[in-house]
């Protein structure tokens, strides 16, 4: 009995002792205090991981080291140390973790965002550069924002209460029109709602435990969906299939029109047509093109609800615009610079509600010194957005919606503290499409500004309802949680 047990006990001897070796470095950033084997899974809460790594912040500092089973993690709390790690130091920040279940479990794995460092990426991104950053290409767009504009206004204007749905189809019928050329008709459009079905499923099973552990324990996508208590990978073959469906039907479509002469401009039929006639359409560029074309949203949401607790920032907003623009038209994007308080309107936004409050993960590929810590190689980095924007050294009272806050600041300091230059990401992992985002959220504001009167929601007793300021959470925050109560009577 003895010896058995004595066998029994080496393993986990030299287990226990294989990971407090791996995790006595003392020159790591200073972190909670992990436990055998989790390390500090345990303190990660499920739901505003950004909020948890703030208070981490107060305890030690702008650079924190903490451990998810045997992966190490860098939580980034500071703009400045973010810059440093991940734009000065790209070429070894650049790269992803693998995100095993959304790449290999959902089907995800040609998509840009998720790809990790590399040719395929580099490919990717040489295509929407061409598409998103070059000025010739952005202006090409605005015959299709504007008609698009046109139409969110209509909408608003006989359904204001179904503004969420309206900007959804906004934001959808831009992208849809210039990466496939496709036209959205109506609010029940088949490519639209396989658009949005692909995104809730893998919302939906994401959330789940097991989704989660995957990453950690790969060897859990293998488990049969038919085994018992394996539901979850059940949901995930269904969330695959719907994936699938987002990225190839529409690939399809465009590729018959081009092949058959019939295809209108956009960014897949141009890049479907070049490799026609090159004759490298190979099943690997098909793949990556599909994936370059996969939160305009949620800052359309985010200024409604901030308009409709701020009613002095819409009205002076309304004044600049009667002062500029006058009532004979709608602004456009060559008023941009006429309109600075507008400008100030949108950097709040970004700064009150950051879409995506961390942003997605980058990994280290090989070990780095950084002010006398020690960055191991394969480590997860996490920016903690969220917190930047809440830094009350550039902003004060941070918790406040005040776009006065901007005009206040010298040049130097608004250009660097201009919450756009970080909430799309860094180095060279930045969103390629910040700009075209950043327009068609500007010319989506500007217009129902110009148009609109925003109020609150009255109850059955005509009292105001005034709506709480709460955000959804996870890697991108779809919705600020406005109550719809009745209707406006401004």
């Amino acid at each position: 009995m003895s010896h058995a047990l004595s066998l029994l006990l080496v393993p986990l001897v030299y287990l226990a002792w294989s990971w407090w070796s791996k995790n006595s470095d003392r020159r790591l950033p200073p972190g909670p205090r992990p436990i055998l084997f989790l390390g500090n899974v345990h303190q990660f809460p499920a739901e505003f991981q950004h909020k948890t790594f703030s208070e981490w912040r107060k305890q030690h500092g702008d650079l924190v080291f903490a451990r998810l089973f045997q992966s190490k993690a860098i939580i980034v709390n500071s703009l400045c140390v973010a810059q440093d790690l991940l734009e000065k130091r790209s070429a070894v920040a650049s790269d992803r973790p693998p995100m095993i279940f959304l790449n290999d479990v959902l089907g995800w794995d040609s998509d840009f965002g998720f790809m990790r460092y590399g040719e395929r990426w580099r490919m990717q991104r040489k295509w929407t550069h061409l598409a998103f950053e070059k000025q010739a290409a952005l202006k090409s767009y605005s015959p299709v924002q504007y008609r698009e504009r046109a139409k969110l206004l209509s909408a608003l204007l006989k359904h204001p209460k179904d503004y969420r749905e309206h900007y959804q189809r906004f934001a959808a019928a831009l992208i849809m029109e210039i990466t496939y050329g496709y036209t959205l008709v109506s609010d029940d459009d088949e490519f639209f709602r396989r658009t949005q079905h692909a995104i809730q499923l893998t919302l939906n099973v994401g959330g789940a435990a097991a989704a989660s552990l995957i990453d950690f324990f790969p060897i859990i996508k293998h488990v049969p969906a038919w085994l018992p208590g394996a539901g979850f990978m059940r949901d995930a073959l269904v969330a695959r299939k719907a994936v699938r469906e987002h990225i190839d039907i529409p690939y399809n479509a465009v590729k018959y029109d081009v092949i058959s002469g019939q295809a209108k401009s956009s960014f897949v039929s141009s890049l479907i047509a070049q490799h026609l006639k090159n004759d490298t359409l190979t099943p690997y560029i098909e793949e990556e093109i599909k994936g370059s074309a996969s939160g305009l949203y949620i800052v359309l949401t985010t200024f409604i609800l901030a308009m409709v607790l701020h009613p002095d920032v819409y009205k002076k907003a309304q004044e600049e615009i009667d002062q500029v623009i006058g009532h004979s038209r709608l602004p456009n994007l060559e008023d941009r610079e006429l309109l600075p308080y507008i400008e100030c309107i949108i950097k709040e936004l970004f700064r009150w509600n950051p879409p995506s409050p961390l942003g997605l993960p980058h990994s280290l590929t090989e070990d780095q010194e950084y002010n006398g810590y020690n960055l191991p190689g394969g480590a997860i980095v996490f920016t903690n957005i969220w917190q930047m924007t809440q830094d009350t050294e550039f902003y004060p009272e941070p918790e406040k919606f005040r776009p006065e806050r901007f005009q206040k600041m010298d040049n130097d300091t608004a250009k660097r503290t201009d919450p756009r230059r970080f909430i799309f990401g860094f180095g060279r992992r930045i969103c390629p499409g910040r700009h075209f985002a950043d327009t068609n959220a500007w010319l989506g504001i500007t217009s129902i500004v110009a148009t609109l009167d925003i109020c609150k929601a009255r109850d059955i007793n005509n009292n105001e309802i005034t709506p709480g300021a709460f955000f959804s959470h996870g890697i991108v925050r779809y919705d600020p949680c406005i109550e719809r109560l009745g209707d406006s009577t401004c």
